[in-house]
């Protein structure tokens, strides 16, 4: 076959691209007493796409001609553009496979046989079996004669073609010829490292490579495949009570009962383990984050008739009353409108955690979800609609969960929150603001102390730090302000730099999978978004201060760590708005420390950077 290659490769150089391979077109001869092959017949070919010679045969355009089973997705389009020799290296993957297989990866005369559409269609978009699945799915005795050409038995023949083999044929296939060989030779090479056991350079696509195809092909299709199995698993358990009659009908039931349960489980944890895969992947890559919230919309739309029964099990709905409460979050930030989308969102997690912990107070993961739930209505909206009602209550479930479990950090962590969201700071004269903050601060040195490496306890340190309550007018106020500041922006420094080297130890310790609120978790792009609102923040003191060199310098950091955020992702509303202030501020700071000429060039730079990114909205989250 490596020969066979190069024989395409040296016509190739004469000029001619091959279209159409097929078994027929080689001729395996002699020379010189060994075999060598030839290629008789390039069928429908062409060089370029200038004019050939007198004898070159012509084709109307979009007329389909050549061997369906050989031909390759962009051939299928019909048309005579772009295509070159990676359409070689699909027909010699399929040539491959027929060598190994004994049948090509789509029968031609099904093909054939399907119409032109639906023709055109199979080859452009369904995924071959791999080799080794093909000869796998064989009836028994037709893969005794495909392992006997062979010369082996079947057992040897999938195991010689499992791994490499599979791998090179895949690559040849792909739909997307950019992710095949750019030329012939490459399949040869290939070949001959894989027969001199040497590493081969076709390796399976990436996890989020699939991920990202299957979602663009198939949407949500995988979501409803998992609520069908549902419901026929839900349907099975309401039948077996029709057969509860006897002793032998009541056991049949309670085996049918166990089986049931066994296919609701693994429906349940199909779903589950597509949306961890979606969050997983997506969480922290840039510009995903609307795939995110469409993905978690869907979920909520098939969990939401079977989740939200009085009878159904309380895990699930706590499980739904998380994911609308990560839907909400998550919705909010790509600018979705509060009345509509984000409000019904938070009130129906509100709704369901107060039922579970109604039905279960004793629970901590239950109490959990709500306080936290409680939580975010002071952090999303402007005016929190159960703030001044459940606030305290917050408080009191933290309190409790701290003291049964001293040693549980997210427990301490609430109550950090819990206590700074409080209705009693609202009141600048409030006389607990001071000891409040005195107790937060202590929680959270402690967190710190006993997890040094962790991201989450730091970040919520450097943001404690950052909102202690507003200075006073004296300029000492503002320098004690400034020292908090630049500590907080020195631990968010040092959030940005661990995450962008990835190292596991910045995650510990981790939040439960099942439990709280994982919109928490470290994010390189969230650690971003605290130092570039700590640097635009400690411009504004070190202004106040009339220390021009150094407010200057935080506000060009700023400035050009929220260009970069905004540009990554468009679609995070509050970027785009804090981006707006820092040019705002950028150049007010220049132009009070007197170099008017500066402020003028920052706001004809702004003004050209909002010209030229229309899709990114000024007015950022409202």
């Amino acid at each position: 076959f490596a020969q066979v290659c190069h024989a395409i490769q040296h016509a190739h150089q004469k000029g001619i691209i091959h279209r159409d391979i097929k078994p027929s077109n080689i001729l395996v001869t002699l020379c010189n007493g060994l075999a060598a092959p030839k290629v008789i017949d390039f069928g429908i070919a062409k060089a370029t796409e200038q004019r050939l010679t007198d004898k070159t045969v012509y084709t109307a355009l979009e007329q389909m001609i050549g061997t369906p089973a050989y031909m390759s997705p962009e051939q299928a389009e019909m048309s005579g553009l772009d295509i070159d020799t990676r359409s070689d290296v699909y027909s010699l993957g399929v040539l491959l496979y027929e060598l190994l297989t004994g049948s090509t990866p789509f029968d031609g005369h099904e093909l054939v046989a399907s119409g032109i559409e639906t023709m055109r269609r199979t080859i452009r978009e369904k995924e071959p079996q791999r080799p080794s699945t093909r000869l796998t799915t064989m009836v028994e005795e037709e893969l005794r004669i495909t392992a006997s050409r062979h010369q082996t038995d079947p057992p040897k023949l999938i195991h010689a073609v499992r791994g490499d083999l599979d791998w090179i044929v895949m690559k040849c296939l792909e739909k997307d010829r950019a992710r095949r060989y750019e030329t012939v030779n490459g399949v040869a090479a290939d070949i001959q490292r894989h027969l001199e056991n040497e590493p081969v350079e076709a390796r399976p696509p990436s996890q989020l490579y699939r991920f990202q195809k299957m979602v663009r092909r198939n949407k949500v299709a995988a979501f409803s495949t998992g609520i069908v199995i549902l419901a026929l698993s839900l349907g099975v358990i309401g039948t077996s009570i029709g057969f509860v009659r006897s002793e032998k009908q009541r056991r049949f039931a309670e085996a049918a009962q166990r089986q049931a349960r066994e296919n609701f489980d693994q429906a349940r944890a199909a779903v589950n383990d597509l949306l961890a895969a979606a969050d997983d992947d997506l969480y922290d890559t840039p510009g995903m984050q609307p795939l995110r919230v469409k993905l978690m919309r869907a979920a909520i739309d098939r969990y939401q008739p079977f989740l939200e029964q009085t009878s159904a099990a309380p895990a699930l709905r706590a499980e739904l009353g998380r994911l609308y409460l990560e839907y909400g979050f998550n919705a909010r930030e790509i600018g979705e409108n509060f009345t509509n989308v984000v409000t019904p969102a938070y009130n129906a997690a509100l709704a369901i955690q107060q039922q579970l912990v109604k039905e279960q107070p004793g629970n901590r993961a239950f109490r959990a979800d709500l306080g936290w739930t409680i939580i975010y209505s002071k952090l999303w909206f402007y005016n929190p609609p159960v703030t001044k009602v459940y606030q305290p209550q917050a408080v009191a479930i933290f309190e409790g969960l701290a003291r049964e479990s001293p040693g549980d950090p997210f427990a301490c962590l609430g109550l950090v929150w819990a206590l700074g969201l409080s209705v009693g700071q609202d009141s600048p004269d409030d006389p607990d603001i001071s000891a409040k903050f005195k107790r937060r601060m202590e929680l959270l040195e402690q967190l710190v102390k006993d997890y040094p490496l962790s991201v989450e306890f730091r970040r919520d340190l450097a943001s404690q730090l950052a909102d202690f309550p507003s200075p006073g007018e004296g300029d000492s106020d503002y320098i004690a302000h400034l020292a908090r500041l630049s500590r907080a922006n020195e631990l968010r420094a040092a959030n940005v730099a661990a995450l962008e080297q990835n190292d596991p130890a910045v995650r510990a310790p981790l939040h439960p999978r099942d439990s709280e609120a994982r919109m928490l978790r470290p994010s390189l792009v969230w650690a971003k978004f605290d130092l570039g609102h700590g640097w635009l923040e400690q411009s504004q003191v070190l202004a106040h201060l009339k220390r021009w060199p150094e407010a200057i310098s935080f506000a060009k950091r700023a400035a050009g760590l929220w260009r970069e955020l905004s540009e990554q992702n468009p679609s995070l509303k509050e970027f785009a708005s804090y981006l707006d202030r820092s040019f705002a501020n950028w150049a007010q700071v220049l132009e009070q420390s007197g170099d008017v000429t500066g402020a003028q060039a920052r706001r004809l730079e702004a003004d050209d950077f909002w010209r030229t990114h229309p899709s990114i909205d000024r007015k950022g989250k409202q």
